[in-house]
């Protein structure tokens, strides 16, 4: 396998993290948000720590990994489309800090 095919790997392996996370943190907090018993919402909600940990692995892997494509193909940070993903990115990491609290 080339440098290509790792990068691109562990990229795609990233976003798997970050959307995988995000379904089990949303998911747990509905769940919790459902519960009557005050033992049943603090588990829940403990649970959610894991979902939230899977998307901030994600997050950091497909945009460091996704970089290092773009650098290592040689198109830098330059073109719209990468430009468009990293705002997506951005704003998307804003939009799950504010509905997580």
């Amino acid at each position: 396998m080339t440098a290509y095919h790792w990068l691109l790997l562990f990229h795609l392996l990233g976003a798997f993290c970050f959307v995988a996370g995000a379904v089990v943190a949303g998911t747990l907090q509905l769940a919790a948000i459902r519960r009557e018993r005050p033992s049943e919402v603090a588990l829940l909600l403990r649970l959610t720590r894991t979902g939230v940990a899977l998307v901030g692995i994600g997050s950091l892997a497909t945009l460091g990994f996704g970089i290092a494509l773009a650098e290592h193909l040689g198109y830098g940070l330059s073109p719209a489309w990468i430009q468009a993903a990293i705002a997506l990115w951005v704003a998307s990491m804003a939009l799950g800090g504010a509905g997580g609290r």
